[in-house]
């Protein structure tokens, strides 16, 4: 589309860009708004993404509707909120308003905001085109995207889903996006504000986790790095004056606006994962050690038994686990209350980073110390119950940690089974990574020698049995956290009837916020709110809790106080129809019932949680059966159980799990599944809230002409080429002509290619050397005759034709005889390119010895297209401005003036271009013209009328200027500059001769007597 569609001429906002438009539209061009055609942009977007089929699949992913590409992808598109929407700040005694104009639309796989949990459906397609023309909307070149605008193109039938898209819009007021207002509001691209997208990138490193260990590569693409050098001073003796500042200011520095911060905070966080892991593998390591006998000493007996977990009580935890435990036990219930809050506001439409946000977390906290607290008293649950029902994201961290275990476990094997295969080894075994090492101490202390892959005794049969069952095994946990990971996601989606009713609450519960915050006057009404039978309630807090002395508590403080102030209010009313609905969406993300309630239906999510530890064997702690060691609490695991829903990969799994080697791996799995509070309180807080996410660092690439350099270095190039063409005119040049963008596609895809195989394969020793030189050549080859060689043949044939029709005039055979001959009779090097040019077209080698050391690309747009699409841009340009002035109430007559220069300019263009019928009918009208206005002088200068006279002259130089116009534009086109040097030598001979006349009068104006 870029190709072909991506052209100033078709992109013109007049009549003849409306002509060759497929599908047609409604022609605007009469009154244009903008200097390109923005709907014909919108329409071809939405035809491109319309084109584009679905992935024939020809083999069955992992996960049932799962992609076979891409686990996840976030996209991110970057707009501008023309506008602006209010959004409140809470200040130190009130609440204000102040606009926000960043909009970013966020596109999700899986479980995005669409139905399905896709983003990228056809069903969505509409939505995408707008989102990409957002991001064209230039200022002056294109107008800002509206939905209204979707609507008028009627591109997804007479109502396009406006409804399905309003999740793509939460940082716009809730009402506005509820009532459908927000089609009117009008988008900018995204640089208006950010020149840098990379801040998405890093907030959504925060929410990614890998399964297994893995290596992300941030990838970037800069296509015009400059060149710095690194010892560059500021010149002292050359300060920017006002003009260079003003420029700097207005146009260089916005333009080159460095990503270098959004860079250092991926590297900070290298540097911060890297310091973590190390401290967490070393406390993991005192935990091995500090436990190897009995890991589970200090487990309370009651009466003999396993006390039931939820009903430990905090002092208990503290006794089993010791004081430091409180801490992570305290931030553990922080983070869930938190987490649940965030959860009900995205349920209700509130924004996640507004102060409504900040007090609804406060009336959780509040709900959550209603029901549950620290010793269980006061007929209120434990807090480890608390826990043990809404903790999600613990679980997720115990399957991760599961995971990175199972995986630590391949590795040896894999590294034994490779080992016995390759038996020349003669320096013994690799050494180990730290992870390795410390897995391999664990291994070697509770796995038996014969399942040890460490140990002689191990036999390759046994090895590959331990991987299978480590394989089943691991893909098992994956799919139970992929499947809890969507559904945590789909907890914030509703039913139509919720949101109709929550629709209907929302003015009683921004009220309610408003209270919680302290933004309402105590002169306000009281808070009305609904309860059950069309009765009210009317809510007003004491007026001490209004406004709190801030000198000895903080904001938070005093929002919760004015929470609890609300609670102990509402307990002395009948609950009223929000306080339902709030409970009720607080109920929905339980994880696991009451054992209070165990009439009450088990969640979805503790249906899939049991999954992994079904797999496991459903370990659980016991007393040991030794009468010696009858204090000893060991763990019991018994037969795995696989429910994928397939039966013959579900009886695969089980046979292969329960096997002896299978049950040891189980077992020795399932100690750490049990004891992961003790690893938890160690990573946990050390990465709760530091936008880390995963423990994994990210390698930032850069993919540049300047970086890949098989080809072309364009630092060292003895001939100083540059592989970009588009980079001119500021980065818009490959508007002007088609050459320049294949040219620039097919480098972006050469440079992309050899930066994606050297980050695949880093390594410098020789075999990886010459294997990355194979595949970039390879790789290379294959790229360059998809791109040179059917273009070439065009090329190549449209240049013909060109040599054929400039030939001297005669017919085709002499044409063709007179052109053959000039080639023959080149000089030798013509001869020796043109031989490299055809010889290139044979093999994907010599493509690329061509392009290493011949290729360059003309840096002269096609002048023909040029000064065709200038002509018809001052016409646009003058409509638009016009326009402009009369919605203002103001006839500007520099636009109208304007837009007649550009007609005549496009009819100069027109009659100008060679080889056409208009231009046949100028040359033989301006001859008759001419002749009609010598007679006409002649016969003023027979009869001596000296007004015809005056009337003929100015006629013929007119013609004459107009004629001289034409001939240099023509000359211009056809790359020629003949009638430009000679208007240029004639306008020279009119200069000396006045310039001469001008001496000679001069030199005979008769002297003035000077009088005595």
């Amino acid at each position: 589309m870029w190709v072909n569609e991506g052209d100033i001429g078709l992109l013109l906002n007049d009549k003849r860009s409306y002509s060759s438009t497929l599908p047609p539209i409604a022609n605007r061009s009469a009154k244009p708004t903008s200097l390109l055609n923005s709907d014909r942009m919108y329409i071809k977007l939405l035809t491109a993404m319309e084109a584009m089929k679905p992935l024939e699949l020809k083999f069955t992913p992992y996960a049932r509707d799962a992609s076979p590409l891409v686990e996840e992808i976030d996209l991110f598109v970057t707009t501008t909120d023309i506008a602006g929407a209010p959004v409140p700040l809470r200040l130190f005694d009130k609440v204000v308003y102040e606009r926000r104009h960043k909009q970013s639309y966020q596109f999700n796989y899986p479980n995005g905001v669409s139905v399905g949990g896709n983003d990228f459906t056809a069903i969505n397609n509409a939505f995408l085109a707008f989102a990409s023309r957002c991001t064209s909307s230039f200022p002056f070149a294109f107008e800002p995207m509206t939905l209204n605008a979707v609507m008028r193109l009627k591109s997804d039938g007479p109502a396009p889903g406006l409804a399905r898209w309003k999740a793509f819009f939460p940082n716009l007021p809730r009402d506005e996006v509820a009532e459908g207002a927000h089609v009117h509001r009008a988008f900018g691209d995204g640089g208006y504000l950010d020149n840098k997208p990379f801040t998405y990138v890093v907030e959504t490193l925060s929410t990614r986790f890998s399964s297994v260990p893995v290596e992300r590569k941030l990838l970037y693409v800069e296509p015009s790095p400059k060149n710095l050098d690194p010892d560059e001073r500021p010149d002292p003796n050359n300060p920017p004056d006002a003009l260079s500042n003003s420029i700097a200011a207005l146009t260089r520095i916005p333009q080159y606006e460095t990503i270098r911060e959004d860079l250092q905070s991926v590297l900070q966080r290298n540097r911060r994962i890297e310091r973590v892991e190390r401290i967490v593998r070393q406390g993991e390591a005192d935990i091995e050690r500090h436990s190897e006998r009995d890991p589970f000493k200090g487990v309370l007996h009651a009466g003999g038994r396993i006390p039931h977990w939820p009903s430990l009580r905090l002092s208990d935890m503290a006794r089993f686990y010791g004081l430091a435990f409180l801490p992570y036990q305290r931030l553990r219930v922080a983070a869930v209350t938190d987490t649940l809050a965030d959860q009900v506001g995205a349920r209700w439409g509130i924004d996640r980073d507004s102060d409504s946000q900040y007090a609804l977390r406060a009336l959780v906290r509040v709900w959550r110390e209603d029901h549950f607290n620290d010793e269980g008293a006061d007929g209120c649950e434990t807090i480890n119950a608390y826990l043990d029902q809404f903790d999600l994201e613990y679980r997720l961290r115990r399957l991760g940690f599961v995971l990175r275990k199972i995986d630590l476990l391949m590795r040896q094997f894999r590294r034994r089974s490779a080992l016995s295969t390759t038996r020349d080894n003669d320096d013994g075994p690799p050494k180990l990574s730290e992870a390795d090492a410390q897995i391999a101490d664990q291994i070697g202390a509770r796995l038996p020698p014969r399942f040890n892959p460490f140990d002689a005794a191990l036999d390759e049969t046994t090895a590959q049995a331990a991987l299978l069952a480590l394989r089943l095994l691991k893909d098992g946990m994956i799919a139970v956290r992929v499947s809890l990971i969507q559904a945590q996601r789909n907890l914030s989606e509703i039913s139509p009837e919720q949101q109709a009713r929550y629709q209907d609450l929302g003015a009683q519960l921004k009220d309610v916020l408003g209270l919680v915050l302290g933004a309402r006057s105590p002169k306000e009404a009281p808070v009305v709110l609904e309860q059950t039978l069309g009765r009210v309630t009317a809510v007003k807090l004491d007026p001490r809790w209004e406004k709190v002395a801030s000198s000895s508590r903080t904001l938070q403080e005093s929002v919760f106080l004015r929470a609890r102030a609300l609670f102990d209010a509402a307990r002395k009313e009948q609950q009223t129809t929000l306080q339902t609905e709030l409970e009720t969406s607080l109920n929905a993300m339980r994880v696991k019932r009451s054992d209070w309630h165990p009439d009450d239906p088990n969640p979805e999510l503790n249906r899939m949680a049991v999954r992994a530890w079904a797999l496991l064997g459903k370990p659980h702690l016991a007393l040991a059966d030794d009468k010696d060691e009858l204090s000893k609490v060991v763990v019991q695991v018994g037969a795995a159980s696989s429910s994928s829903g397939e039966e013959a990969r579900d009886a695969i799994c089980n046979a292969a799990l329960n096997t002896e080697v299978g049950s040891a791996l189980r077992s020795f799995l399932s100690e750490y599944y049990l004891r992961f509070d003790s690893f938890d309180q160690i990573s946990f807080p050390l990465y709760y809230d530091t936008g880390t996410g995963e423990p994994s660092t990210v390698e930032v690439v850069r993919v540049s002409p300047q970086d890949a350099t098989n080809l072309i270095d364009e630092a060292s190039d003895v001939l100083h080429r540059r592989k970009l063409a588009g980079t001119a005119l500021g980065n818009f040049g490959a508007f002007l002509d088609r050459r320049w963008r294949l040219n620039d596609i097919m480098w972006g895809r050469l440079d992309g290619a050899e930066r994606l195989i050297e980050v695949l394969l880093p390594m410098s020793d020789s075999a990886t050397v010459t294997v990355r030189g194979e595949l970039i050549a390879l790789a290379h080859g294959r790229i360059l005759r998809e791109a040179l060689v059917p273009e070439g043949h065009g090329n190549l044939t449209d240049l013909l034709c060109k040599a054929l029709e400039e030939m001297p005039e005669g017919g085709i055979e002499q044409r063709l005889n007179n052109l053959l001959t000039q080639l023959k009779l080149g000089d030798a090097p013509s001869r020796d390119r043109l031989s490299d040019v055809l010889c290139s077209l044979l093999s994907e080698q010599g493509l690329m010895n061509f392009v290493r050391d011949k290729r360059q690309v003309d840096p002269d747009p096609d002048p023909k297209t040029t000064l065709d699409s200038a002509a018809r841009a001052v016409t646009i340009t003058g409509r638009v401005l016009e326009g402009i002035s009369q919605q203002k109430g103001k006839g500007l007559s520099a636009a109208r003036w304007l837009a007649r220069l550009g007609l005549m300019l496009q009819g100069i263009v027109a009659v100008s271009l060679p080889d056409t019928l208009v231009h046949r009918w100028w040359s033989h009208g301006v001859k008759v013209l001419y002749a009609f206005e010598v007679v006409a002088l002649l016969f003023a200068l027979v009869f001596g009328s000296g007004d015809m006279r005056t009337l003929a002259i100015t006629a013929i130089g007119v013609t004459l200027g107009i004629h001289l116009l034409t001939l240099i534009t023509g000359d211009l086109m056809r790359d020629r500059f003949t009638w430009l040097r000679i208007s240029l030598f004639v306008l020279l001979i009119m200069l000396l001769l006045l310039a001469g006349l001008g001496a000679l009068s001069l030199w005979y104006i008769p002297a003035e007597p000077v009088p005595y």
